[in-house]
């Protein structure tokens, strides 16, 4: 554990330092208004300092359930709003039994449309840290 961070509100639950040019990745749970999250976060290395972060940028979030599990049927980030909304203007969601995640992250898209959906869907992305990382936390 990386005792530098801190989240506020939250707790750190991961740290995974990677090689430049890859941007280090943080796993926390994290209160966000009444309810509990889990995100994964990227960060970038100061280049002036290394052992200080900047760039923050939260690329998957779910919501925590009460027994700390995450909940794959409640998608938290505006864009995967957007993607599912558009999913049902060029399709009938519910006739879907296959799928394909281009930009697999750390899973939340893709558990969401096979947890609501019922479908397989098939998910690639060309950072297999975040899906490990993703796999790790329960994030898909």
């Amino acid at each position: 554990m990386d005792e530098q961070i801190e989240i506020p509100g939250g707790t750190v639950v991961e740290v995974i330092r990677r090689a430049a040019p890859l941007p280090t990745l943080l796993i926390s749970d994290e209160t966000d208004g009444d309810v509990m999250v889990r995100r994964l976060r990227f960060f970038q290395p100061d280049t002036c300092d290394e052992g200080h972060l900047v760039s923050d940028h939260i690329q998957s979030e779910m919501l925590l359930g009460c027994d700390g599990r995450v909940n794959p049927g409640c998608l938290r980030q505006h864009y995967h709003g957007l993607m599912v909304a558009a999913l049902g203007l060029v399709a009938v969601p519910a006739r879907i039994r296959r799928g394909f995640v281009l930009g697999h992250g750390a899973g939340a898209l893709s558990s969401f449309l096979a947890e609501v959906l019922g479908s397989t869907i098939t998910a690639v992305d060309c950072d297999a840290g975040v899906v490990v990382a993703g796999q790790k936390h329960d994030m898909n």
